[in-house]
C-alpha cells in the first residue's frame, strides 16, 4: 500500500470506511445494470443471446438503432415529450418560484392558512375518475394541455423553494430595496432570482425529469397516437408486440427476428434515458447546493 494510502486509513475512522464501503456497492448495484443496458443496445442480437452480462458492446452493430429511429412515431413521441417538458417545466417553475417567495414572506397575510391550503393536496385527492372528469369537463381530453395543467405545481417543491428562499433571502434585502422605491416584483426579478439559481436549477431538474417520464397522464387523457409522448409511444412498442413488426422489416427468419426484437428492446431504453443521462452531469454541483440548503432551516 502506498504512503497516501496508509495516511488516509490513519485519518478515517472505522464508520467511515464502512460508510464508504457500502455506498461503493450499492453505486455498483445501480450502475451494473445501467452499464449492461447501453452495452447491449450496441451489441449484437447473437451476442447479446449468447452473454449473461455484457460489460461493453460486443459485436458491435447500430442495427436496432437504425431501425427504431426509422420509424416515424418514435420521432414524434420525442417532439411530443420535448415540448411537453419544455412547456410543462417552464410553467411548474414559475409557479413553484413565485408561490415559493411569496410564502416566505413571514407579513403575508393568511400564510399560514395558504400553506395549509397547499399542504391537503399532498394527503388528499380526488381519485383518478374524478380527475379524469374534471379534465373531461375541461375540455382538455385529446388536448396537449392535459399533459402540462394537471399539477401545474408540486406543494413538496414549492415548500422546499420557499424554505431555500426564507434561509437565503434576507429580510434586510426587501427592506432596502423598498426603501429605494423597488416595486416586489423588481427585487424578486432583480434579486431573488438571482440568488435562488441552485434551487431553481433543481426545480427544473425535479419536473423537467417529471415530463420526460410522464406516460400515465397520456394513458388516462389522450386517444390521438400523434399526441403521445415517448414513453407512452415505447410502451405501446414493447407491450403490444410492435417490435416484432419492426424487427420483421429486416428478416423473414422468424430466430433471426426474436434475436432483433432483443437488441431493439434495449435500445429503446436507452432512447429514453438518453436525456437525462447527458443533463444530469451539467447541473448536478446545483442539484447537491440547492437540496442541501432548501432542506434546512436555521
Amino acid at each position: 500500500m502506498s504512503a497516501l494510502g496508509r495516511k488516509w486509513f490513519k485519518r478515517t475512522s472505522t464508520g467511515d470506511i464502512i460508510i464508504h464501503a457500502v455506498l461503493i456497492v450499492m453505486g455498483l448495484i445501480f450502475l451494473l445494470p445501467f452499464i449492461y443496458i447501453v452495452s447491449a443496445s450496441f451489441s449484437s442480437p447473437s451476442a447479446i443471446a449468447a452473454n449473461p452480462f455484457l460489460f461493453y458492446p460486443k459485436g458491435f452493430n447500430l442495427e436496432a438503432y437504425k431501425l427504431l429511429f426509422s420509424v416515424r412515431i418514435i420521432w414524434q413521441g420525442y417532439i411530443n415529450s420535448i415540448f411537453y417538458m419544455s412547456t410543462g417545466t417552464t410553467l411548474n417553475v414559475v409557479l413553484t418560484l413565485l408561490a415559493g417567495y411569496a410564502l416566505s414572506k413571514s407579513n403575508l397575510p393568511g400564510r399560514n392558512i395558504i400553506t395549509i391550503f397547499f399542504l391537503v393536496t399532498m394527503f388528499f385527492s380526488g381519485g383518478m375518475i374524478p380527475s379524469y372528469l374534471l379534465i373531461r369537463d375541461l375540455r382538455m381530453l385529446d388536448t396537449r394541455w392535459a399533459m402540462i395543467l394537471p399539477g401545474a405545481i408540486s406543494t413538496w417543491n414549492m415548500l422546499v423553494t420557499r424554505a431555500f428562499m426564507q434561509n437565503n433571502v434576507p429580510q434586510d434585502l426587501s427592506d432596502a430595496a423598498v426603501v429605494d422605491g423597488a416595486s416586489e416584483f423588481l427585487f424578486f426579478r432583480k434579486i431573488v432570482l438571482p440568488l435562488s439559481l441552485p434551487i431553481t436549477v433543481v426545480m427544473i431538474l425535479f419536473y423537467s425529469s417529471g415530463h420526460w417520464n410522464s406516460w400515465f397522464n397520456a394513458f388516462l387523457y389522450i386517444r390521438n397516437s400523434a399526441l403521445y409522448p415517448l414513453q407512452l409511444t415505447l410502451m405501446n412498442i414493447l407491450v403490444q408486440g410492435q417490435m416484432g413488426d419492426m424487427a420483421g422489416s429486416l428478416s423473414d427468419d422468424a430466430a433471426e427476428r426474436l434475436l432483433m426484437v432483443l437488441s431493439l428492446k434495449y435500445a429503446i431504453m436507452v432512447a429514453a434515458l438518453f436525456p437525462m443521462m447527458i443533463t444530469f452531469p451539467f447541473v448536478q454541483k446545483y442539484f447537491v447546493k440547492g437540496v442541501m440548503i432548501g432542506a434546512l432551516k436555521e
